[in-house]
């Protein structure tokens, strides 16, 4: 099938390609003619992040409240979502999600395609489907939440319609079915892959749900040392100088690619950035091997016995420097903590870096380079999301983290 075109930049509007199966024509907004399903538009018509389910029992709610109650980026939104879950409890949350939306299958007798696509991969047509929409994000993309009548969760779903989100997608079910048979047997547990290859010109990944329970780590000092070890083991690691590396040469292409869709002052840190990673650590040698890409909290949970359940591998890749996933779980708790830190702060991160790096058994002194490296690949997301033609704009925080880390050591 040839590429779809576009959808705008409008999480609503990419929600309704999802449901369309690739084609917003097949969603009739209001009903249609059969088959309608009321979503409610949280939080709100103007600024939707959720779609979430109205006709459906008061536990699916809460299931599909769950992510934003554990997992919100503002403190306000998880506060909410615990809010509305214990009113779900009570029948009360309802007539609270004023903003709606109504759809349904544009053709008569059908169903939503998106609920065509689903019902062969599970076997059954008895679930309910919320959708999470990230619009921020520069990987943002709408995922899919599917949980049976009584709200357990029984898949979780995501399509890319454009050759980024396509990518990323293809990426991660890679990645995953590499790590199913390496982690086997670790105190490590990534998702089952139930579905994944092309979908009507989407690229489509469905996952099962993973075990339950658990708390994001607040510190990496939370993370299970046999986890971290087990993840190490998962790929073989091998040393090569950083210059002379497949992982360089990649980021130097995408850098000589990406710069020209940020700011005049953010392709400049950025090419500074790289300039000084090859003039001063060109010929270091590291040890590279499996990297997460998004080694942050809100993607990973620790739970009893030392067990580390983790997600969101579509910025995976098995050459990437040994210590980077450390930092990167680093800087997203400083930026969280202060969006635009000064140089001292730098210096107080890589001093916690070093010693984290010693005790995983890595050289301590790579810490500033391993920083950089890390405030790269994040700012290259930002460019990525802008050639994608995504309203995206870059992240001035990130940008000075790399502007400090890059004067820390020039």
């Amino acid at each position: 099938m040839p590429p779809l075109p576009l959808p705008p930049p409008d999480p609503l509007a990419q929600a309704l390609v999802v449901l369309g199966g690739g084609d917003p024509a097949l969603v009739c907004r209001g009903g249609g003619t059969s088959a309608p399903w009321r979503y409610a538009l949280v939080p709100s018509a103007r600024n939707p992040r959720a779609l979430l389910p109205l006709d459906a029992s008061a536990a699916c709610l809460r299931t599909a409240l769950a992510p934003y109650a554990e997992g919100a980026a503002a403190p306000a939104m998880r506060v909410a979502a615990r809010m509305l879950q214990a009113l779900s409890r009570l029948g009360l949350a309802a007539p609270l999600l004023r903003h709606r939306l109504t759809v349904g299958p544009a053709l008569p007798g059908s169903a939503l395609p998106l609920h065509d696509y689903l019902a062969d991969v599970l076997g059954t047509r008895r679930f309910v489907t919320a959708l999470r929409l990230a619009p921020d994000r520069p990987n943002g993309k709408p995922v899919v939440q599917v949980s049976d009548p009584q709200g357990r969760p029984l898949a979780y779903a995501k399509f890319g319609w454009e050759p980024l989100t396509r990518r990323l997608i293809a990426a991660e079910a890679a990645m995953l079915a590499t790590l199913a048979p390496a982690v086997a047997g670790s105190p490590v547990t990534v998702p089952a892959v139930l579905a994944a290859g092309p979908w009507n010109g989407l690229q489509a990944l469905v996952v099962a749900p993973l075990p339950a329970g658990g708390r994001a780590p607040a510190r990496l000092a939370d993370i299970p040392p046999e986890a971290l070890s087990a993840l190490v083991c998962a790929l073989p690691p091998r040393q090569l100088r950083l210059g002379q590396s497949p992982f360089w040469h990649r980021e130097r292409r995408r850098i000589g690619t990406l710069a020209d869709h940020l700011s005049a002052a953010g392709a400049a840190t950025l090419t500074d950035a790289a300039r000084v990673v090859e003039e001063r650590w060109g010929d270091e040698p590291l040890v590279f091997g499996l990297g997460h890409g998004d080694w942050i909290p809100p993607n990973m949970r620790v739970q009893r016995g030392g067990r580390l359940v983790v997600w969101d591998w579509e910025r995976a890749a098995g050459d990437a420097p040994l210590g980077r996933d450390l930092l990167q779980f680093l800087q997203f708790d400083q930026h969280r903590r202060d969006a635009r830190p000064g140089p001292r702060g730098t210096r107080r991160l890589q001093a916690e870096a070093a010693a984290t790096l010693a005790a995983q058994g890595l050289e301590p002194a790579h810490a500033p380079l391993l920083a950089i490296l890390s405030l790269i690949e994040t700012v290259l997301w930002f460019a990525e999301a802008r050639e994608a033609d995504r309203a995206q704009t870059e992240d001035a925080g990130y940008l000075a983290l790399l502007r400090h880390a890059v004067d820390t050591v020039a």
